[in-house]
């Protein structure tokens, strides 16, 4: 029976891709709340609320978790109250190993296997930087039975990529010039096979790509994903600190100023204080929305995603994001807590 119920899994799955999916263009508002097992009473709260399209976790991927758990979750989603249907996207982390998955193995450590190559440089627990180029991790995430495969027969619409931006990593960078590899070339190269793999078996299917807006100027990079996101272009929060409400410089002028500075309460000071690689300390408006729109003109739909909880910040976030065509979600860093519509 355990076999026959994921067999008609796969195939709703599969029925679900031909379904018409609302398009991208038509989101104004969407959730975005990943560090959350979608137990009943948010899952609820998510199926009745007026987001067009939500972000969550693929929670089968995690042991302890049925294999049709997810399908379930996704078919309440999908469903809006009055009719119609939402878009529902799965988080994928094409760029680290999270040792609660259920593809990872007894064992494993950095350095074993030897593609797993340090630990989160931002402090997230059980998350490591891999050599994305290594078969072994191409195969486990895109490969046949892989974790794309599990996520599209489950019924999601899409995928949300994460930490693109791993080609920056210095461990990654390290591991890359040992093996005589350009990280930013394989990053392109692998985001482009995920989005072949996953259109292969449903042409429809959504890649929405987070941050790296430097790829943006790669013409098959571009042409790989169906959309872009974007984090801390106006505010940000920090690791074992606020969850919100620093706001990001905007231009290069503004970095490290003393007006700037003066800006910061308290706690948004402290955390600017003790981490040199937070968004505080670099521009945020003018230099990443250029890239953005360039995105946008080539007919990318650009999401934006700040941390803020203060409702004028909230406000000034998504008139500003509006403005520019794009589409805002703004909450807190943990992107644990459901958020109403901004």
């Amino acid at each position: 029976m355990r076999g026959l119920t994921i067999f008609m899994l796969i195939l709703c799955g599969n029925a679900w891709a031909a379904e018409e999916r609302p398009p991208l263009a038509g989101v104004q508002n969407w959730l975005l709340l990943l560090n959350n097992d979608l137990e009943a009473p948010v899952a609820a709260q998510i199926a009745g609320s007026a987001h067009d399209l939500v972000v969550v976790d693929h929670v089968s991927s995690q042991p302890g978790f049925s294999a049709d758990r997810s399908f379930t979750i996704v078919q309440q989603l999908r469903a809006r109250p009055g009719g119609g249907r939402r878009l529902v996207i799965a988080y994928l982390n094409v760029g680290q190993a999270e040792s609660y998955r259920t593809y990872w193995k007894k064992g494993w450590r950095i350095g074993k296997p030897s593609w797993i190559l340090g630990a989160d440089p931002d402090g997230w627990q059980d998350n490591y930087p891999v050599a994305y180029w290594s078969k072994e991790w191409k195969a486990m995430i895109a490969g046949d039975g892989g974790l794309l495969s599990s996520i599209q027969n489950a019924g999601f619409d899409g995928v949300y990529l994460d930490w693109i931006g791993g080609f920056e990593d210095s461990n990654v960078l390290a591991k890359a010039k040992r093996e005589g590899v350009d990280a930013r070339a394989e990053m392109v190269a692998w985001v482009g096979e995920v989005s072949r793999a996953a259109k292969a078996r449903d042409p429809g299917f959504l890649i929405i790509a987070q941050n790296a807006a430097p790829l943006l100027s790669d013409a098959s990079y571009v042409e790989a994903i169906d959309a872009v996101a974007h984090e801390d272009i106006w505010f940000t929060g920090a690791d074992s600190g606020p969850q919100g409400d620093c706001p990001v410089p905007r231009t290069q002028g503004e970095v490290g100023s003393s007006a700037f500075l003066a800006s910061l309460n308290g706690p948004c000071r402290k955390a600017y204080g003790r981490d040199a690689a937070n968004a505080m300390h670099f521009a945020g408006e003018a230099v990443i929305v250029p890239m953005l729109q360039g995105a946008q003109a080539k007919g990318k739909t650009v999401f934006t995603v700040d941390y803020a909880m203060e409702p004028q910040n909230v406000s000034a976030i998504v008139s500003t994001s509006r403005a520019l065509g794009f589409v805002p979600f703004a909450g807190a860093r943990l992107l644990k807590e459901y958020v109403e519509p901004n």
